[in-house]
């Protein structure tokens, strides 16, 4: 049988066709976004609904993963993918002589298509660029949220979740979950202030004993619910101030104290404490925290110099010399304590 020679051009061709004939058609129209209710995204090849879950496959992480259907903003999901769509059909729409459509390999790699369509990947890479800072991973699938207040990553049976800290102060402002009342220290660095919490347990249970804090550092613009718990604060007369519109400063500190519960009234006390003019403990049950301002300068992570024992604890913010914010989070620490409500936990992976 004599032999067939078929030129070098026609083999890379069949060849490119049989490739492409491999990738799924949704792969080929490009990236997607998937837009969550709390306003982050991810960047996905294609995506199914599987029951009550999305099923997708992150261009990301190069991996199946899910989420509820319930955190999909589908409305927001279909406005970007109809916009993303626009942009590039007016892009091609604008090739000299293709009506449309690519008029052939030379000349669709030097059209303004594929420069409009550049121009749209670097702004959806500079957009994701932003999301991050605003949303940093702490571990696979588990950002923190894009919204003022502070989180605490705790792990629930060998699960790591993040439960929302809610400030206990009678004056709350709901528009942001990061509000000060300003108090003073004595000249010897005690708190003038006498503070109870209401309640006999604090309303976050953490399971490990050094957790991790994260405080945002962002102006508030979101809305936070009030926890019902009050903080009571003996001021002796003296009125204080609440500034609806603070948040936290990078400069300010934070050290964590011990509560002690109070069974006769149902309360529970801030333990004594004595601070030195930088804030260092030199009496009571006073933790220190190290802090570290995370990239995109967004948020601050807060790590307990010592581990906590099994008890109720309060973050306490020290604003500067002598003076502290009284709106305080409070939280108990117990292996054995129920979960939290409305905790944020990592998407969960699918395999393929």
């Amino acid at each position: 049988m004599p032999k067939v020679h078929i030129p070098l051009a026609l083999m890379l061709s069949l060849l490119l066709g049989a490739l492409l004939t491999m990738v799924p058609a949704q792969a080929q129209t490009g990236n997607k976004r998937l837009i969550l209710k709390d306003g982050s995204y991810q960047i996905v090849t294609q995506y199914k609904m599987v029951g009550d879950r999305v099923r997708f496959y992150s261009a990301e992480r190069a991996d199946w993963e899910e989420v509820p259907s319930k955190l999909v903003d589908w409305a927001a999901t279909e406005k970007w993918a109809k916009k993303h769509a626009l942009d590039r059909t007016t892009a091609e729409s604008n090739v000299p002589g293709t009506n449309g459509a690519a008029s052939g390999v030379a000349s669709a790699a030097s059209s303004p298509a594929d420069a409009e369509a550049a121009s749209i990947d670097r702004e959806e890479q500079a957009e994701r660029a932003t999301q991050n800072a605003s949303t940093p991973e702490l571990l696979p699938g588990l950002r923190l949220p894009d919204q003022t207040g502070v989180w605490v990553l705790d792990t629930y049976r060998a699960r790591p979740e993040l439960a929302e800290l809610t400030q206990n102060s009678g004056d709350l402002n709901p528009r942001t979950g990061h509000n000060i009342t300003p108090g003073e220290l004595t000249s010897s660095g005690a708190l003038k202030q006498n503070i109870e919490f209401q309640g006999d347990m604090a309303k976050v249970q953490l399971h490990v004993d050094k957790p991790v804090f994260y405080v945002s550092l962002s102006v508030p613009g979101n809305q936070t619910e009030t926890d019902p718990q009050a903080l009571t604060v003996d001021t002796h007369g003296a009125p204080l101030v609440s500034d609806k519109y603070s948040y936290s400063s990078p400069s300010s500190r934070y050290v964590i104290i011990r509560v002690w519960n109070n069974m006769r009234h149902h309360h529970r006390e801030l333990s004594p404490i004595r601070l030195d003019a930088a804030g260092k403990p030199l009496r009571g049950d006073v933790i220190p925290t190290t802090a570290q301002i995370l990239p995109g300068g967004h948020w601050m992570k807060l790590t307990p110099a010592t581990e906590l024992t099994i008890g109720d604890y309060a973050l306490m913010e020290l604003l500067g010399p002598g003076k502290v914010n009284l709106s305080l989070w409070d939280f108990r620490v117990d292996p054995q304590g129920p979960d939290n409500m409305n905790t944020i936990v990592p998407l969960q992976r699918a395999s393929q």
